[in-house]
């Protein structure tokens, strides 16, 4: 069963951190991860990834924990950015580096090199514990 962790652009930092507390508490019980929505662009005619103020609210996201309530990567036999975004998809917006050529077995080679996206992960992970704690 798949779950969402629905967040918005215009969301405070507060209600960031309190969505990504319950979704860590939620994924420590069930060990079931989630894929990230984010509002407040659905009027755009733009790709989400291309648009700079969603590599921005990325970036924070990133900088607040996001990354380890999610799923770390798509589905390798996905074909195209959709919806819901993984870790993995996150963190390239947040560089800027997510676009329509989405190579799922390039991210899977990327990731399992550990390297830059392995560090996020672990320090988003270390947030996530600290935040769940209080």
């Amino acid at each position: 069963m798949e779950k969402w962790l629905l967040v918005d652009v215009n969301d405070s930092k507060s209600d960031l951190l309190m969505a990504l507390k319950q979704a860590s508490r939620r994924i420590l019980k069930t060990g079931e991860p989630y894929e990230l929505f984010i509002g407040g662009f659905d009027d755009s005619p733009i790709p989400l990834w291309a648009i700079e103020r969603a590599s921005e609210f990325c970036r924070n996201l990133v900088g607040l924990g996001f990354l380890s309530p999610l799923k770390m990567l798509p589905d390798i036999e996905a074909r195209e950015i959709k919806r819901g975004w993984t870790a993995y998809e996150v963190w390239l917006c947040a560089r800027r580096e997510l676009g329509p050529d989405i190579d799922v077995r390039r991210m899977y080679e990327d990731a399992s090199d550990g390297g830059e996206f392995r560090n996020a992960v672990l320090a988003s992970n270390d947030k996530c514990d600290r935040l769940v704690a209080t």
